[in-house]
């Protein structure tokens, strides 16, 4: 039979509710990021038919989004 000390039980404790910890915070975030992913493109569908013109790239350090206006202007905006 196994016996644990209390150290044992203490340090499981501290790793099962760091796991939970992660676990729901996680979640959390990635259901705000979808969220606002579903609110932007809205938005791009609703300028699209204005004429602007909307491109997003991703990598896995950044995001930029480029604007370009009905009269041909360009905007680039760059996130982390």
């Amino acid at each position: 039979m196994f016996r644990f000390a209390i150290r044992e039980l203490l340090t499981f404790t501290l790793a099962a509710g760091l796991a939970v910890g992660w676990w729901i915070d996680h979640r959390t975030i990635a259901g705000r990021a979808k969220l606002w992913q579903s609110r932007a493109g809205r938005i791009a569908d609703l300028l699209g038919d204005d004429g602007w013109a909307i491109t997003w790239s991703e990598t896995t350090t950044s995001e930029s989004v480029t604007l370009k206006t009905p009269n041909g202007v360009k905007h680039l905006f760059r996130g982390r």
